[in-house]
């Protein structure tokens, strides 16, 4: 038989070691960021895909001022923020982006838009985030509500990239 002292010690220690296992109120200042950034990268990218689908003479002139740019990542991430990934140019998205600008818009920025959906995927498998867990740059709204609206803003332009987001959570 276990003495009741020892055996309350246990049932403690059990119950303080299950309320450290659930997710994150809140995620961390660095898990925040980089929601932030991929968030404000899909959003250059929805950007810019929508002047390229809407406008040919657009498409055109974006298309022309980044092959003028040539390796100048400051002067191509000014025509297109997208092709650029910390401070560097991506160039499978800038070889997309030239070849497709003018005639499939959502292929033009698909890589970049990956890229972004795939930074928002890592950090809630990372964080041990769950949908309740409070995005403090988007006003502590709930991690799902977060997804919701990312998912919702870019499933008519990236349906594959919208799905991979809803079975994140």
């Amino acid at each position: 038989m276990v003495p009741r002292p020892l055996l309350a010690a246990a049932v403690v220690v059990a119950l303080l070691g299950a309320a450290g296992c659930g997710a994150p109120d809140a995620l961390e200042s660095d898990d925040d960021r980089a929601l932030a950034a991929a968030r404000e990268g899909l959003d250059d990218a929805l950007d810019t895909e929508e002047t390229i689908r809407t406008s040919r003479e657009m498409a055109r002139a974006l298309r022309a001022r980044v092959e003028r740019a040539g390796d100048d990542a400051d002067a191509v991430g000014r025509a297109v923020p997208s092709l650029v990934d910390d401070g560097e140019i991506d160039p499978e998205a800038l070889s997309d982006f030239v070849r497709y600008a003018a005639t499939d818009a959502p292929r033009a920025l698909l890589i970049p838009a990956r890229r972004e959906v795939e930074a928002i995927v890592d950090v809630i498998d990372d964080s041990g985030a769950d949908g309740d867990t409070e995005v403090p740059h988007a006003r502590d709204q709930p991690l799902s509500r977060f997804v919701d609206e990312v998912e919702r803003d870019i499933r008519e332009v990236w349906p594959s990239l919208s799905q991979e987001l809803e079975e994140a959570l």
